[in-house]
């Protein structure tokens, strides 16, 4: 099952720990037909995500923080506007904790499959996105569909008018 959404217009950025788990990642994502932006530390994504906000987010706990910086500090993040999951393995699963309090789409253990993990996670975002687009468009009919409303209003109370029989002395 392919994702429904270009690459272009969806994108990925996975902040990882180690390069060579990130391109497992990264390859499970390019299996579903979506290429990933790779970070290697925090501070480095903290600044890309001021530019630009990426599709969904791919976080290992080992990078939730860096210094004084923290991952649930970021405005994106306390604003919902930037989709997150978090990548764990079975020595990391004690750093979810650094997890809590932040909505997130889900976890993604390394020990499991991770295309099929991702394709869950991923049909949910494209589906999420699918529903937004629509509702736009239904704004936007809705919208047409009052002003030609109020067009063929105007126009109607324009025929009353001058079709009304006029007062008699």
């Amino acid at each position: 099952m392919k994702a429904s959404h270009s690459s272009d217009e969806f994108q990925v950025a996975l902040l990882m720990d180690d390069i060579s788990e990130a391109k497992k990642v990264s390859d499970a994502l390019r299996e579903l037909g979506i290429f990933a932006h790779y970070f290697q530390d925090l501070d480095e994504m903290w600044v890309s995500l001021n530019a630009y906000t990426p599709g969904f987010c791919i976080v290992d706990v080992k990078k939730m923080s860096s210094g004084s910086v923290q991952l649930k500090q970021h405005p994106k993040i306390k604003n919902n506007t930037l989709k997150v999951a978090f990548y764990y393995k079975d020595s990391t699963q004690i750093l979810l904790n650094s997890a809590k309090g932040i909505n997130h789409y889900g976890l993604i253990r390394d020990e499991l499959s991770l295309e099929e993990q991702l394709r869950a996670i991923i049909f949910r975002r494209d589906e999420e996105l699918r529903l937004h687009a629509e509702i736009d468009t239904m704004k936007q009919r809705v919208s047409r569909l009052k002003l030609r409303g109020s067009k063929l209003s105007d126009q109607q109370e324009a025929c009353l008018l001058y079709t009304s029989p006029s007062p008699r002395d």
